[in-house]
């Protein structure tokens, strides 16, 4: 009788990546608890809950010694893990996708980093004989963008029985997750210029398209989509096309486009109704690097997206609401910090329009 043959194992990509956001929620947890009682040491907690977690107990030390006076600090392990963590945004975030899907890079001993641009052509690369001089490509170092490492902040406020009970980790990545997504979404695809706090949106500086006029609502949707395709055509090579929506209008363009076209569709709220965003990921260049984690028990927080100063001098006064607190709600706020930036490496690396008949 013959065995049947063992089936091999097949390696699982996305497991190390699963791990290392395991651990930051892990050691958020941690600095959780050591925030709650003021007791408790957050290395403490993870040796109880997670011993075999050496990664976790790396990134407290990581956190302990970092300045935040410094860019310097990051090390290559917590590189990946907020590589990974923006990773696990994708699901509620169309930006998270779309910065994985371009350059990434991180910020390290330098301040800013010059981006060479985009160059799509190939006149700088060809056939040679034996012995003549190889084509050199230039980087055009001046023409690219200069990402500054701007600080990307996420306060999420949960009870004492949530971060303590069995499903703490869980629970904390959630939280964070659906806040940071919301928050990297909104910036990210605006038109609004750079600032001292953030980067300027991807659509900065980008006149939008003429949409299509025609009454069948397929056919006006195919023009609209090869209008913004076109517009992104010199720069997206092979690479599938990028294109985001408001959550029904990309699902819309999932139940009609043709399946054939090498287009990827995703959806955001971020995004106005009518608005179609075509990008191509090879100009889309991206850079995360060093994050702070913080807990307290002990805060007034002005619970508000666009939150403003608890109270501002003037006649009259000025009171923020609603503000809660966490030590009369007996709750937790966690804060975590990390500098991040993107940019377009050719001005053709994205187009948008408003569509109106579809």
């Amino acid at each position: 009788m013959t065995r049947p043959q063992p089936i091999p194992l097949r390696p699982d990509p996305d497991a190390i990546g699963r791990a290392n956001v395991s651990s930051l929620m892990r050691a958020c947890v941690a600095i959780m608890a050591g925030a709650y009682d003021k007791v408790t040491r957050p290395a403490d907690v993870l040796a109880r809950n997670w011993p075999h977690d050496r990664d976790a107990a790396q990134l407290l030390e990581t956190r302990a010694a970092s300045s935040p006076a410094t860019t310097g600090s990051l090390s290559a392990l917590m590189s990946r893990t907020i590589a990974d963590f923006l990773d696990t945004l994708t699901p509620a975030s169309a930006g998270a996708a779309l910065l994985g899907q371009g350059l990434q890079l991180t910020f390290g001993s330098n301040v800013a980093i010059s981006v060479p641009a985009f160059v799509a052509s190939a006149a700088n690369v060809g056939w040679v004989d034996e012995g003549a001089p190889i084509p050199v490509r230039q980087l055009n170092v001046l023409g690219g963008p200069i990402l500054a490492p701007d600080k990307l902040a996420v306060i999420a406020v949960l009870s004492n029985e949530m971060f303590s009970g069995s499903n703490a980790e869980l629970l904390t990545r959630d939280a964070l997750s659906q806040s940071a997504a919301l928050a990297l979404d909104a910036a990210l695809l605006d038109a609004n210029a750079s600032t001292s706090a953030r980067p300027a949106g991807l659509r900065f500086g980008i006149s939008a398209l003429t949409a299509s006029v025609l009454t069948d609502r397929t056919e006006a949707m195919l023009a609209d989509i090869a209008t913004v395709a076109g517009g992104v055509a010199p720069v997206a090579g092979n690479a599938p096309i990028v294109l985001i929506a408001a959550p029904v209008r990309a699902m819309t363009l999932r139940l009609r486009a043709p399946r054939e076209l090498p287009l990827t569709v995703l959806a955001s709220s971020a995004v106005a109704a009518g608005d179609l965003i075509a990008i191509a990921p090879p100009a889309l260049v991206s850079a995360t690097g060093l994050v702070r984690i913080g807990a307290s028990r002990d805060a007034l927080i002005h619970m508000e997206t666009n939150p403003t100063a608890i109270s501002i001098p003037g006649t009259p006064n000025v009171i923020a609401a609603p503000v809660s607190s966490t030590w009369q709600t007996d709750t937790i706020s966690l804060r975590l910090l990390m500098t991040a930036s993107w940019g377009l490496r050719h001005p053709s690396g994205l187009a948008w329009l408003t569509a109106t008949a579809w």
